[in-house]
């Protein structure tokens, strides 16, 4: 079949994978972020990774999703951690904001943003990350998890 025999190729049953009550809104992919370490010792660092790791939003994307990355070897994305507002608004405009990523200098990190579609609010959250142990020259960074958020008050709600 079509999808059967190519060795990189994304089967169908990963695509259901993340199905869940709500349907998905929204889905970015980290720009660094390699694989998921949402414990900084246990991270897979040798997986071959076809992706990133990525975050979808559901409810109106008052609810954000951490996943880890697509793999070579067909195994799934997991879901490491989710974000979700005590008392959201109706909906969010989910968007992303990163810098470079030397590989001499600190992890990178970046900020999964929510702009409030009815009131003047944006919610910042930090996406922490490490690098690999591994050795060799290439580091991958490797994502933890959000640890924390910086919230904005805004005269007028984000559109887009």
């Amino acid at each position: 079949d079509a999808l059967g025999g190519a060795p990189n190729t994304t089967r169908p049953k990963i695509l259901t994978l993340m199905h869940e009550d709500s349907p998905q809104s929204r889905c970015v992919f980290l720009p660094h972020e390699n694989a998921a370490a949402p414990h900084p010792d246990d991270a897979e660092e040798d997986t071959p990774n076809i992706t990133t790791c990525f975050a979808t939003g559901s409810d109106k994307n008052s609810v954000i999703t951490l996943w880890s990355s697509f793999t070579s070897d067909s195994v799934p994305p997991s879901k490491f951690q989710v974000l979700s507002l005590e008392n959201p608004s109706p909906s969010y405009v989910v968007d992303l904001c990163f810098g470079p990523a030397p590989q001499y200098a600190s992890p990178p990190s970046c900020f999964l943003l929510m702009g409030d579609r009815h009131e003047g609010k944006l919610l910042a959250f930090h996406v922490q990350s490490k690098w690999n142990k591994g050795e060799g020259p290439q580091k991958k960074a490797l994502c933890i998890g959000s640890d924390f958020v910086v919230p904005f008050k805004q005269n007028h709600p984000v559109y887009s």
